[in-house]
């Protein structure tokens, strides 16, 4: 992946036009398109007529910062999968993509602001 594009989660992205597609932040996440829908609070049949919907780029490009908020920490694609769908104590247990349905990202971007303090006080390796 070139730098320029490190802050972007292009597998999630529309080659053709380079904006988010509901559908591929969907593969990218191991999600169907139900459940993409869910997430965003969406219409499901709306997401596979229009993946990249004007509408649709807010929502999406909050779950894309947290996807590569956690890349970033894990250095890995499968293991930022991972971590959406496993259920994290600090989260009552629930999964951070759970959390996106029923919550909101900045409790998620907390979680991550908190992990990045203890990684710059050497409390993880």
């Amino acid at each position: 992946m070139t730098q320029l594009l490190r802050h972007a989660l292009t597998p999630a992205r529309n080659p053709q036009n380079g904006r988010l597609d509901a559908r591929r932040l969907g593969t990218y996440l191991g999600l169907n398109v139900t459940e993409v829908a869910r997430i965003l609070h969406r219409d499901p049949s709306g997401l596979r007529r229009r993946p990249d919907s004007d509408t649709l780029q807010a929502p999406m490009t909050e779950i894309e910062r947290l996807a590569v908020r956690v890349r970033e920490l894990t250095g890995d694609e499968g293991y930022t999968r991972m971590w959406f769908h496993t259920p994290n104590p600090a989260l009552g247990g629930s999964t951070p993509l759970q959390h996106l349905a029923h919550g909101t990202p900045g409790d998620l971007h907390a979680l991550l602001d908190r992990v990045e303090r203890d990684l710059e006080r050497g409390q993880y390796t």
